[in-house]
Formats: structure tokens, C-alpha cells, sequence
């Protein structure tokens, strides 16, 4: 997620979109809140702590909507925080 916004918030607020060109204040920790809205899915989200997905830098993966666990929360130990997000398949149809 190459995203950054800066809030002072008790609710949930959606991202308007990427914006490179901001950053964070020097000595900041990024966090991130995943809520699940959908009760099943098969979608997947890997995050990384860095630039690039690379399996030294993995800080955790979810899958289907994490039914034992609706909301989570991150914390990077680095500059960066990068989420993968796979949507699941929905073609129930055989063809």
C-alpha cells in the first residue's frame, strides 16, 4: 500500500487514493487496521514490511476473510508497509 494519510480519528476513515508525494513526520510507525466487512470471501492479503514482497520481510498473511479474527492490527517495523491483495475466485459455475 503505498498510500500515507495522517489522521486524528476514533472512526474508520477510507483513503482517497495514492499520493506518493507525502510522508509521514520523521520517527513515525505505520499501522494498519484490517477490518473484514464480508462474513465469507476467499480473498487473501499478504503484508510486508518493505518496498517489495519478499518472504524475509513477511509480517503476516490472511485468508477468507478471517472469520476467527474480523479485525486486525499491524504494526511495520519499517519506512514502508506493503499489502498484496489477492481477490478470491467467485465462478461457482462449472463450464
Amino acid at each position: 500500500c503505498y498510500r500515507y494519510t495522517s489522521l486524528v480519528s476514533t472512526e474508520p476513515v477510507v483513503l482517497e487514493g495514492p499520493n506518493t508525494q507525502r510522508s509521514a513526520p520523521a520517527g513515525s510507525r505505520l499501522e494498519l487496521r484490517v477490518e473484514w466487512l464480508l462474513t465469507e470471501c476467499r480473498d487473501r492479503l499478504i503484508i510486508y514490511d518493505s518496498v517489495t514482497p519478499t518472504d524475509s520481510r513477511l509480517i503476516t498473511s490472511l485468508y477468507g476473510c478471517s472469520r476467527h479474527e474480523q479485525t486486525v492490527q499491524l504494526l511495520s517495523s519499517a519506512d514502508w508497509m506493503t499489502v498484496v491483495w489477492k481477490q478470491g475466485l467467485y465462478n461457482y459455475k462449472d463450464p
